[in-house]
């Protein structure tokens, strides 16, 4: 165990020092690591190699933070990871939230997909567009999370493992809110159903 908590220290302290060796030897050996938790977060279309690199750069750049007296490299490099992760894909909110946007407009109209196209390319907005932003807005930070989630094409499970909660909890959430937005988002439909029709 000391020798462990000696080579973590001088791992670490190499790397805060620019030490190439000491960044070859983390690599070597935490790579494998971190690509199998990427491998967790990733999508089919993501590139995990592309997202292992991402991990190492950050890692290399918080190394300052770490603590060999509080733990081991190992669980520190684990929970950094993690952390970035969530992170990363948190900050794709506003990407995710056009997909929500054409996915739910899909599953309320899909008789009316070709005449919605049309109007967007000669209005260049919708209104249907803001009806829906305005439903989502009622949902809580997790709500919308699972939802925008679950649009980008990721498994209860990931998701479970994003915010902490069972797969099953997320599973029923996500279902709670659909049905929540889906109410929302008709409500306000009647309310100007002669701009629709």
């Amino acid at each position: 165990m000391k020798n462990l908590k000696e080579t973590d220290k001088t791992i670490s302290q190499g790397i805060i020092d620019g030490s190439r060796q000491a960044y070859a030897d983390f690599s070597e050996r935490f790579s494998g690591l971190i690509y199998n938790e990427c491998m967790k977060y990733c999508t089919e279309s993501e590139d995990t190699e592309e997202l292992l690199n991402e991990v190492l750069i950050h890692l290399v750049i918080k190394m300052g933070r770490f603590n060999p007296e509080k733990g081991s490299l190992v669980t520190w490099i684990l929970a950094v990871t993690k952390n970035f992760l969530r992170d990363y894909y948190r900050k794709k909110s506003t990407e995710a939230e056009l997909v929500l946007l054409e996915e739910f407009y899909l599953d309320f109209y899909p008789a009316k997909q070709e005449k919605y196209n049309l109007e967007q390319e000669e209005s260049g907005n919708s209104t249907a567009d803001n009806r829906l932003q305005d439903a989502l807005s009622v949902l809580s930070e997790r709500d919308r999370n699972i939802l925008q989630y679950r649009a980008e094409g990721f498994s209860y499970k990931t998701i479970s493992e994003f915010l902490h909660i069972k797969a099953k909890t997320a599973k029923m959430a996500y279902s709670r809110a659909v049905k929540k937005v889906r109410v929302m988002y008709y409500k306000a439909e009647s309310l100007s159903a002669d701009k629709i029709i």
